[in-house]
């Protein structure tokens, strides 16, 4: 989504010509970030050939290789017996766990590698992917090769750009319900950025934090190697951010949001 340039945003965020080359950029220490939640690494697929010897139920023995990608203990199954068409080689599970209001937890688009090599069951024979979209019922959508994983894909990414439009939505709601209420507030230093969260402080608009905290930018020189990023706050309730010019659009937004979030822990410490 093409988002909007704000008037009131300084030049310095406005997005730049694009570059033939991208520069090597400066690194600075101490940036808080906003980092995102990730899952545990998963196991490492297994190298090298393994062939597994399974008692069956009916008679005799059936000596299967294991698939490298395949994560499954089999020892159950090679220590009391299986049906051929219940030989089931499995990867590791990937999900997305969500936390509900409750405490409870849930996963949706739960996502492994699976084959049923004896089974004459569709293309269950076949290396497949299984989707189980909701944990509520456990059920998949079948046997998925690789371009059906890949349609689906395709679609949960148009839902995640859905979300992220959805957030931005949020973020701009949020700059109309603060500036119907701060108007209600005294015009001291602290009147009309005390009420913000760090939340609110991460997401909002930068036109809407700058006005809000009265800051303005500046740009610096540093005569060494290190980055500047500093902000200043004045007795008449302005601010000033003072940022190195060698950082990036992206980098000077994070540099600024994390200073005024710096701002406004500090201001309630202080109370």
């Amino acid at each position: 989504m093409s988002i909007p340039v704000h008037s009131d945003l300084p030049g310095m965020f406005r997005p730049a010509p694009k570059l033939s080359a991208v520069p090597k950029q400066p690194t600075a220490k101490n940036r808080e970030t906003f980092p995102i939640e990730v899952d545990a690494p998963r196991t490492e697929p297994r190298t090298g050939d393994l062939t597994v010897t399974y008692p069956l139920l009916g008679g005799g023995f059936l000596a299967a290789p294991c698939p490298s990608w395949c994560t499954t203990d089999h020892s159950d199954d090679a220590e009391h017996g299986i049906n051929p068409g219940d030989l089931l080689h499995q990867g590791d599970e990937l999900a997305l766990p969500f936390t509900l209001a409750d405490g409870s937890t849930i996963s949706v688009l739960a996502v492994r590698i699976e084959q049923y090599p004896y089974a004459h069951d569709g293309d269950s024979d076949r290396v497949h992917a299984a989707l189980v979209p909701s944990a509520d019922d456990g059920e998949s959508t079948g046997y998925l090769s690789a371009a059906e994983l890949q349609a689906e894909i395709s679609r949960v990414s148009g839902h995640l750009q859905a979300l992220r439009h959805l957030a931005e939505e949020l973020a701009e709601a949020r700059v109309e319900e603060h500036t119907a209420y701060f108007t209600s507030l005294g015009e001291t230093p602290e009147g009309r950025w005390g009420s913000l969260t760090r939340d609110d402080v991460a997401t909002m608009p930068i036109w809407y934090l700058l006005k809000v905290f009265r800051a303005t930018i500046e740009e610096v020189d540093s005569p060494d190697r290190t980055i500047v990023e500093h902000l200043l706050a004045h007795p008449d309730g302005t601010h000033t951010v003072k940022l190195d010019r060698r950082l990036t659009q992206i980098m000077r937004e994070q540099s600024t949001r994390a200073l005024l979030a710096n701002r406004l822990q500090a201001a309630r410490v202080q109370r």
